[in-house]
Formats: C-alpha cells, structure tokens, sequence
C-alpha cells in the first residue's frame, strides 16, 4: 500500500505544476509558509502550523527527509511515516525486526 501511494504521488506531482513551499521545523511543530519571490523581497513571511501524523510533544519529531513535496517524520514512540502535507495524508512504514 505504501509503495502504491508514493507511485501515485509522484505521478501526479510531476504531471501537475505546483507552488513551492518551506516546510520549518521545531522540536514538536511543523510549520510552512508559500514561497512566493514577491513575499521574499517586501520581507513579509507568514508561518502556519501543520499538524503532522506522529505528534509527541514529550519526544519531538525528526523530519529525516523529503522528496516531491512528501516528507519522512519519526518520533520515538510511533516511528516512521510518509506524509503528504498538502492532503495531509499519511502512511506508516511497517516496522521490521533484521534477525
């Protein structure tokens, strides 16, 4: 199921022209803002908080990476998922035990 997601999703990311975004990062919170360069040169930036799959304020999150707008989060308690942002949509990674 994970692997027909992201297939899916970078189907449609590369066929469609989308708007950039910034995706920051705090111990607990993501935030984005639109990257727009008439925003970059009047200075104005708006942050708006994503609430992401995997929130743990005692533990934080750890964006580990991204690609084609979908981003890798883990916390300790609930490990690793594949998140789409922008439709908020998620899916955890299986956990495996290497024997």
């Amino acid at each position: 199921m994970v692997q027909t997601s992201l297939k899916l999703h970078l189907k449609h990311s590369m066929d469609t022209s989308s708007n950039l975004y910034i995706i920051i990062r705090t111990t607990s919170h993501v935030h984005y803002m639109g990257f727009d360069q008439n925003l970059v040169s009047s200075g104005c930036f708006t942050l708006k908080e994503l609430n992401h799959p995997l929130m743990c304020y005692n533990h934080g999150i750890k964006v580990l990476g991204s690609a084609n707008g979908l981003l890798c989060v883990s916390n300790v308690v609930d490990g690793i998922a594949v998140w789409n942002p922008s439709i908020r949509k998620y899916c955890v990674v299986p956990f495996c035990l290497l024997i």
